[in-house]
């Protein structure tokens, strides 16, 4: 079986619309950008365009992320998952403030077997209060295996490489 592999790893996010973002030059690896949500925001966010996984039979997405310094107690950055960009399944994943190790990449992977047979979205939503206090993404990338190989799979997806 094949693989399909959605790489969100450069200025533009490959197609990831931001709400209160910037682009950021702090990287777990090499590149050139992570996404970056700072200063005072209440669900500010970055959004992923819809990812088609009605040709895998398994998905999983990985990603590395940090708080960079001084989110308080109920300040949070989250990943939220959905299937059409309207109903949104919060808090997959979290980090929060006072409670969660900063300025250290965590990695972080998410089974989406339960997203398989349909699309999926990803939006990296927080919230904080201070212009200094900031949360960094990178590394993100949504991989899957091929049912069947179809080159039919790879027009009109984000990112998708073979």
């Amino acid at each position: 079986m094949g693989e399909i592999r959605a790489v969100f790893a450069n200025p533009q996010f490959n197609g990831m619309e931001a709400l209160y973002e910037a682009t950021s030059a702090m990287l777990k690896n090499g590149g050139g950008w992570s996404g970056e949500l700072n200063g005072r925001i209440v669900n500010g966010s970055i959004t992923s365009k819809l990812i088609d996984l009605t040709a895998v039979s398994s998905a999983e997405m990985t990603f590395d992320w940090r708080i960079k310094r001084n989110l308080d107690r109920g300040e949070f950055v989250a990943l939220d998952l959905s299937q059409d960009g309207q109903n949104w399944e919060e808090g997959v994943a979290i980090l929060r403030g006072n409670q969660d190790q900063e300025n250290t990449w965590i990695e972080e992977s998410i089974d989406l077997n339960d997203w398989v047979g349909g699309e999926v979205q990803a939006r990296f939503r927080g919230s904080m209060s201070a212009s200094k206090e900031r949360v960094n993404v990178d590394d993100i990338l949504i991989t899957g295996s091929l049912i069947q190989e179809s080159d039919s799979l790879f027009s009109n997806t984000m990112g998708l490489i073979g």
